[in-house]
């Protein structure tokens, strides 16, 4: 057991890297309730050998309410094997698309079956792993600029979810701890606290019955029958069912049914004796979900029986044993060279993966800074590097792999090179170089007008920082001496970053921003060490996408605020700093200024929703309501009867889920003003 279970406890824990400033954390969810035939190690890590007889390799899609513009989609390369009667392991890589957001990871499955009786076995698991959470730039495409967006790098998250299951003859129960452990690498603290109330846990109960036929169609098939229910703290108690007649000579066929996603059914065909290909579709039935369309799900399997000999180079051992018995008559000559070339062409082939393997693992990611939009590095004089801005794709730590990608672009018909970075000793293939930043700059932006879709970084190698400016010339500043003083000579200064947006619940002007926080946790303990250094900071919050905001200074003025980023704030912040200019919207006259996400309203039914607008003003408000309904929308209202505001909503559900569902949708009409979504508690 110890012989499998160190190397994949050591991968699980410490595989992890941190890329990240802020910390935009979208979790990870991936639905398993209709992974009954493959990927059942996410189900519960025990199911890597529980009713497992064979290894499995898949490619897994699952495209979510197809409707629903932006809608959540999971990628998977899975593996799930069966290295002996008692020890099953598995290795998953995946990646999550959901809004604006994204998660990529990988995480490791390891399971152990303890034989109690002949038909009672106590099985212990778990999955444990990492991911990266951050923006999905293909899906952002507003025009205007976001320092929430443009500043937010990914957050790391490592997870450890412990499972057990009991085989009782047919019968399985087991149970699912799937977030005990989620911790967050970069703030070095929990997503969720611990407490029962606070992680998801899921429960199955399933049967087994094989059909006990020898040969036809139906020969070793078999019926499984599961229930479960998932219980989390955002949905509470979801009960789901399944059902699979598998037919090994054929195929399966699938149907289940959730609380939450609805009814499924699917549909598997065995192409040959280990090829699979699968598919099954879903429909929400649920109030807010069942207008977002159908789910579709797809998996294409290879299934191999696991080895139950040691990993050996059986051509080498047999060379061996010719080797040894040359003498022997039996063995012809012929036989022994044929033997000698195949694995001599093995030797070389597994030569060339053992290259590609350490070209692989000798990549290296810069640390980029942005400039209007564009990852760049400074990199500064180089020895025997012509100065330019250089177009690079990769980074590796050997020659080797830099001369292997070259070669690789090339054959591309590609324009590729590269160049050894003397002060790190890395080695940067690069596609073009120029002496114009614009041209650099369009060259990138461009993609290579959308032919090249690898990375793409600009590298400055020169004398001087240069960053992207407006078409004007830079001035050379020069500050006359005084008596007793040096000249203060300034080129090139450094341009600030200038973004503007429109927010009405906050006060317009100009805020110098520091950082931006998804978190209110976050974003209080980074002010109270800002005030600890004698800063003046605060942050506001943007209710278009809940950040917040921290400022250090804000006012009417720009020039006043442009003199605090050139000051430092009095030289007492040197960290990364821009301007924000916030107007108020032009088309909606707000009455409230502030806004609260959650109340005690008596009266009121209580829930979630999803609110447009606040009024004081009856007039306005009568406005505003009839303006909606010309846009053809059905908006309401709801009073508080401490201060006679009017909040007009145009979502209502005792679901919090419903109701952001609402808030990021697209698939009825769109509504382009501001919205949050308030809870609303009537105790």
């Amino acid at each position: 057991m110890s012989k499998y279970y160190c190397p994949l406890l050591f991968f699980g824990f410490f595989m992890c890297t941190v890329m990240a400033q802020n910390e935009p954390v979208n979790l990870l969810n991936v639905p398993t309730h209709n992974m009954i035939k493959f990927n059942r190690n996410l189900v519960n890590p025990t199911f890597s050998i529980v009713g497992e007889t064979a290894s499995n390799i898949t490619i897994y899609n699952r495209r979510q309410w197809i409707e629903f513009d932006n809608s959540p989609e999971t990628y998977m390369l899975n593996y799930s094997g069966v290295l002996s009667d008692n020890v099953g392991v598995g290795i998953n890589i995946y990646q999550q698309n959901s809004g604006v957001m994204k998660n990529f990871g990988v995480s490791a499955n390891y399971a152990y079956r303890f034989k109690m009786r002949p038909k009672v076995a106590l099985t212990l698991g778990f999955n444990t792993g990492y991911y990266s959470s951050g923006l999905n730039d293909n899906a952002i495409s507003s025009g205007v600029p976001d320092p929430a967006l443009q500043g937010v790098d990914n957050s790391a998250i490592f997870k450890f979810m412990p499972g057990g299951n009991l085989t009782i003859g047919k019968f399985d129960i087991g149970v699912y701890a799937e977030n005990l452990v989620d911790y967050n690498l970069k703030t070095s603290e929990s997503l969720t606290d611990f407490g029962f109330r606070n992680k998801t846990f899921t429960g199955h109960l399933m049967y087994t019955q094989p059909l006990y036929v020898k040969k036809g169609l139906f020969k070793e098939s078999k019926i499984r029958m599961s229930i479960s229910n998932r219980r989390s703290p955002e949905r509470g108690d979801d009960l789901s069912g399944s059902l699979l007649l598998d037919l090994p000579k054929l195929g399966w066929i699938q149907g289940g049914y959730s609380d939450f996603y609805g009814y499924s059914i699917g549909l598997g065909i065995n192409v040959s004796k280990n090829i699979s290909f699968g598919y099954t579709i879903e429909k929400g039935l649920a109030e807010g979900i069942k207008n977002f369309g159908p789910t579709h799900e797809f998996v294409l399997a290879y299934s191999f029986k696991p080895r139950k000999k040691g990993l050996k180079i059986k051509k080498e051992v047999a060379l061996k044993e010719i080797d040894s018995s040359l003498n022997i008559k039996e063995t012809s000559l012929k036989k022994k060279e044929i033997l000698k070339k195949e694995v001599e062409a093995f030797r070389k082939k597994q030569a060339t993966m053992n290259l590609k393997e350490v070209a692989a693992t000798g990549e290296v990611k810069p640390v980029l800074n942005d400039s209007n939009g564009i990852p760049y590095q400074y990199l500064g004089k180089l020895k025997n590097v012509t100065n330019g801005y250089y177009i690079v794709t990769s980074i590796f730590k050997n020659e080797a792999a830099a001369k292997n990608k070259v070669a690789l672009l090339k054959s591309q018909n590609r324009k590729a090179a590269y160049f050894k970075n003397s002060n790190n000793g890395n080695f940067y293939v690069y596609l073009d170089s120029f002496l114009s930043w614009k041209k650099a700059k369009d060259t990138v932006r461009s993609s290579y007008n959308n032919s090249y879709k690898g990375n793409l970084w600009i590298m400055d190698v020169s004398g001087k920082l240069v960053v992207e400016k407006k078409q004007e010339k830079t001035k050379k500043i020069v500050v006359k001496p005084r008596a007793f003083t040096k000249v203060a000579l300034v080129e090139n200064p450094v341009k600030i970053r200038n973004v503007a947006m429109e927010i009405s619940t906050v006060t317009k002007g100009n805020y110098l921003i520091a950082s931006v926080f998804s978190k209110k946790s976050n974003a209080d303990r980074f002010v109270e060490k800002l005030r600890a250094r004698g800063v003046k900071a605060n942050y506001f919050i943007n209710p278009k996408n809940n950040y917040h905001y921290v400022y250090l200074a804000h006012n009417k003025d720009k020039n006043t605020v442009r003199k605090a980023y050139y000051s430092h704030v009095n030289n007492t912040f040197f960290g990364e700093m821009w301007i924000m200019t916030i107007h108020l919207p032009k088309h909606v006259t707000i009455d409230i200024k502030t806004q609260q996400s959650d109340f005690v309203i008596a009266n009121v039914p209580q829930g979630y929703y999803l609110v447009v607008n606040v009024f004081k003003n009856k007039d306005n408000f009568t406005n505003f309501i009839a303006k909606l309904k010309r846009l053809g929308f059905a908006p309401k209202y709801i009073t508080n009867p401490k201060n006679g505001w009017r909040y007009v909503y145009l979502k209502y559900a005792t679901t919090k889920s419903i109701v952001t569902a609402a808030y990021h949708s697209n698939s009825k009409n769109s509504y382009k003003g501001d919205k949050w979504v308030m809870s609303v508690r009537n105790e």
